[in-house]
């Protein structure tokens, strides 16, 4: 495993896709025939200001987000889920983990988004809390860190419907400016 803040994923993560249930969500890794669903997704200004989601949909454009998500997950470097409401239907969000720190207590940090209209209705709570549930028992991780900027109202909805405790503030940065993020934890059980 890797030094603090860097350490991998690597306990679990051999390269066989996960799939699970939380709610009324399911969750499993993306897939080259989900390129689709991200359409709607790119462009929008709320995902396109805090993620890596391309700004302009193409389908390769898709196809490399898709595929630099399963090269994280191969690497041990961040677990991306994609967040259905049917076992066979289409993405309508993602979540991840990042940034391994080997602790103790282990740890990571968490983040994700749901599509527009799709956002309000606790679909993305429910996915964190099986993302959660997975990072205990498959990756040991004891602690999850959640960031975000005080200007992401969505975010700060999450964070309360989530359980988590806030740490403080930092200043990050954005595409190499400046910001404050607003730090929060959440301790797990297996």
């Amino acid at each position: 495993m890797g030094a603090v803040g860097q350490g991998t994923a690597e306990r679990h993560l051999d390269g066989t896709p996960a799939e699970l249930r939380s709610g009324r969500v399911w969750l499993r890794t993306w897939q080259p025939d989900d390129a689709g669903a991200l359409v709607g997704v790119c462009g929008d200004p709320l995902i396109c200001a805090f993620t890596t989601i391309p700004r302009v949909y193409s389908e390769a454009a898709a196809l490399d987000w898709i595929e630099r998500q399963r090269q994280a997950w191969l690497d041990g470097t961040s677990v991306v889920m994609a967040v259905l409401t049917e076992a066979d239907g289409p993405p309508i969000g993602t979540v991840w983990l990042y940034d391994f720190d080997d602790g103790p207590p282990r740890r990571a940090s968490v983040g994700g988004w749901a599509r527009q209209e799709l956002r309000g209705r606790g679909l993305f709570s429910e996915a964190l809390h099986g993302l959660f549930a997975w990072a205990a028992s498959e990756l040991a991780v004891e602690e999850l860190k959640f960031c975000f900027e005080p200007t992401n109202p969505a975010a700060r909805g999450v964070a309360g419907n989530i359980g988590t405790e806030p740490l403080g503030w930092t200043v990050g940065a954005r595409s190499g400016n400046p910001t404050m993020l607003e730090h929060h934890t959440v301790r797990l059980t297996p």
